[in-house]
């Protein structure tokens, strides 16, 4: 089970580490052409309700479905490029993930 969890652990840290974001607020989803002042809401999120779109196997969608989606891509390449590297250290962090 220390195996395992040494490994998750690596990942983790990997995964930070490799594909960094750009943290803080998408200024693509405001809509510019409400003034804050009036309606807050609509300003904030006016970009994003015109144009998004909830797929059809959710019930919802939200910014935390984006995360959650971008994070699932990234852990995914850092398994297959951990996978392919064949000259990988034995008991090295990116032979542990590849192992996992």
């Amino acid at each position: 089970m220390s195996k395992f969890l040494s490994s998750l652990c690596a990942l983790t840290l990997i995964s930070f580490s490799a594909f960094s974001q750009t943290a803080g607020i998408n200024t693509a989803y405001i809509d510019k052409s409400v003034d804050p002042r009036d309606d807050f809401y609509q300003f904030a999120n006016g970009a994003w309700l015109k144009t998004a779109k909830i797929p059809g196997n959710e019930s919802a969608w939200g910014s935390f479905n984006e995360i959650i989606d971008r994070n699932n891509d990234n852990l995914k390449k850092i398994l297959e490029e951990c996978a392919a590297d064949k000259t990988a250290k034995p008991g090295s962090n990116r032979q542990k993930i590849a192992d996992f």
